[in-house]
């Protein structure tokens, strides 16, 4: 059962790569929690809102990757690591707009349940001056913007989430990842089991993150070593 909700793994690796229940529950709000300390593991912290409007809970994750903000960033909307996913059926991006708004439509393969998509609209925060303020990365259901139902695929009932990412240390080239999630596939899988499965899939997807994160910096480092003068590489 658990792996029959494989796709939360990549829910919201996002990059370009019913519309009345999304205005019920009001998506705005949730982010700004409350939120409660649930576990920590590998350098990444989760946090739970359990006071949205649905059995499913939101989902914070903040972690601290070793890479400045404006290197971190291009990794979260890089369209081709975000189609990159076996699960992933569809990826169509249906309109990109140089303010870093658009609409992507998302088809998630499971295993044992019939397939989930839905249409989500998609910001982008980018600072004015760079290394000067935090980046972010905003999703919410927009369904009425895509396909129309199809057979056999069944239309996830709440698509919510971001990315915030902010500078930390005191040279700013660390960066605070905070993730967000709040997401109902509209299954007849019990809240419970969804719930964990999710909380499951978020630490994944952090995870995937401060790995993609780490191999950057790494290549980023040889780069600049191989610019210096033989003798001064040790």
């Amino acid at each position: 059962m658990i792996k029959s909700i494989s796709i939360f793994s990549a829910i919201f690796i996002f990059g370009w790569a019913s519309v009345g229940v999304a205005q019920t529950y009001k998506y705005t709000g949730w982010q700004k929690g409350p939120w409660q300390k649930e576990s920590s593991k590998s350098r990444m912290t989760m946090y739970l809102n359990d006071e949205v409007k649905s059995g499913i809970d939101g989902i914070r994750i903040d972690t601290v990757v070793d890479l400045p903000v404006e290197h971190v960033f291009p990794i979260i909307v890089d369209p081709k690591r975000a189609a990159s996913y076996s699960f992933i059926r569809e990826f169509k991006i249906l309109e990109k707009n140089p303010d870093g708004t658009g609409y992507l439509y998302q088809r998630l393969r499971a295993t044992g349940v019939d397939d989930r998509d839905f249409t989500v609209f998609l910001r982008q925060i980018v600072p004015k001056v760079v290394g000067k303020g935090s980046y972010g990365w905003l999703w919410q259901q927009a369904n009425e913007k895509g396909p129309k139902p199809r057979k056999g695929v069944v239309r996830a009932k709440i698509v919510s989430g971001s990315y915030i990412l902010t500078p930390v240390g005191s040279d700013g080239k660390k960066t605070r990842v905070s993730y967000r999630l709040w997401f109902d596939p509209n299954s007849w899988i019990p809240d419970f089991v969804i719930n964990l499965t999710a909380r499951s899939g978020a630490f994944e997807t952090v995870k995937r993150l401060r790995k993609d994160a780490a191999l950057k910096k790494k290549a980023m480092d040889q780069a600049a070593k191989e610019k210096l003068p033989a003798q001064k590489i040790k």
